[in-house]
């Protein structure tokens, strides 16, 4: 005989239970405080994946900046990207990469209007440079600076002369 339980034949007509029969189902009786939690859960998960998403992006954009700011650095085809491994993060791994196939790469360089200026490339001066350049070489300041201005106005000697440099005549502001 066993504590518990009743072991009866059920072809007699008699029902067998045992101990792992349970009376108590709470399946249908969930409190209030187990649904607010399980939704808050759903809730949540919902919202780590949109920022798993959002950060995958964030990531996908970062990398492909960073491949082409160091393509654009070294002066190569912004085309190379494609090849680039996407498993290449920061610009420090993407740059050992590219050493270690340099010479695959030696003969591709951008095109003439992203490739930077070198050395031997003349530096065209800008229009009318050798007059700005007599006139700092003859030491007169530029027209309009206030060193220049307020020294002239320091040394007016009459309110004439101080109105000159100021409004322009003699007399002073018109008034209306």
């Amino acid at each position: 005989m066993v504590v518990g339980c009743d072991l009866t034949n059920e072809r007699k007509g008699v029902t067998v239970m045992s101990f792992y029969d349970d009376d108590d189902d709470f399946e249908g009786n969930e409190s209030e405080g187990i649904k607010q939690l399980r939704s808050a859960q759903k809730a949540a998960t919902k919202r780590i994946k949109e920022l798993e998403s959002e950060l995958d992006s964030f990531r996908s954009t970062e990398r492909t900046r960073s491949v082409s700011d160091v393509l654009a650095a070294r002066g190569l085809n912004s085309k190379i990207a494609d090849l680039i491994p996407s498993d290449l993060r920061g610009s420090d791994d993407i740059n050992r990469w590219l050493d270690e196939r340099a010479d695959v790469f030696a003969g591709v360089q951008s095109t003439p209007s992203q490739a930077q200026p070198d050395a031997h490339t003349p530096v065209v001066p800008p229009m009318n440079a050798d007059r700005m350049q007599s006139i700092l070489d003859q030491g007169e300041p530029v027209p309009g600076d206030e060193s220049q201005l307020l020294a002239q106005i320091q040394a007016a000697s009459s309110p004439a002369e101080l109105n000159r440099l100021l409004f322009g005549s003699e007399t002073g502001p018109s008034v209306y």
